[in-house]
């Protein structure tokens, strides 16, 4: 890991990890994916992931207009589960209604034990950032967000998100870069023909 883990008083941070600028990385979530990636010392590329993702094949546009979220790649016809694949670390996802104090404290302190091991944490709020401090004893967060101080500064997150990605160990086994990409080329032609998907007009249509 290229990651180190600093304190300061209440504060814990990881130096080592970077942020994105939106305009530069249109997908969140894989732009949030590559830099933990990259902070882990992985060779896991944002373009590798958006190819083998199908999103790079992908072209949409709202039934209702222009769509800030039709590059998310849960939006319309979705393109993640294989980028999920192609990621050398097994994936633990958590989510909590913010009212439920149970399940939030588990979740922050996976977020705590996480970083404590140098690891960031994926998170989504509209557009996916990532977790790379804490504060408080977790309960409030040090991140990257592409639509917060232009996406290369940290800030403090107190906002709780739809869900959290955690990134558990590295996988024993991944499936071939030839099987990820030619199903990322068979979705291309699915797409192409879709139409639409999840109110947008999706391939040829859009």
């Amino acid at each position: 890991m290229k990651t180190v883990v600093r304190r300061n008083g209440d504060r814990v941070w990881l130096e080592g990890v970077r942020g994105w600028f939106v305009g530069d990385r249109e997908s969140s979530v894989h732009a949030a994916a590559a830099a933990v990636m990259e902070a882990l010392g992985e060779e896991t590329s944002y373009e590798y992931l958006l190819g083998v993702s199908g999103l790079a094949f992908r072209m949409q546009v709202s039934k209702e207009g222009l769509c800030p979220s039709s590059p998310h790649s849960f939006c319309g016809y979705p393109c993640h589960a294989r980028s999920s694949q192609a990621l050398p670390w097994q994936l633990q996802i958590l989510s909590a209604e913010a009212d439920d104090a149970d399940r939030v404290q588990e979740a922050r302190q996976a977020v705590v034990e996480s970083i404590d091991r140098g690891i960031p944490a994926q998170y989504g709020s509209e557009e996916d950032g990532i977790i790379v401090g804490y504060c408080k004893g977790g309960a409030e967060w040090i991140c990257f967000h592409p639509m917060r101080e232009g996406g290369t500064q940290t800030f403090v997150e107190t906002n709780w998100p739809w869900g959290i990605l955690i990134f558990v160990e590295p996988k024993q086994e991944m499936p071939s870069r030839r099987e990820l990409a030619i199903g990322a080329l068979e979705q291309a032609v699915v797409m192409s023909q879709a139409k639409e998907a999840e109110g947008y007009h999706v391939g040829f249509a859009a």
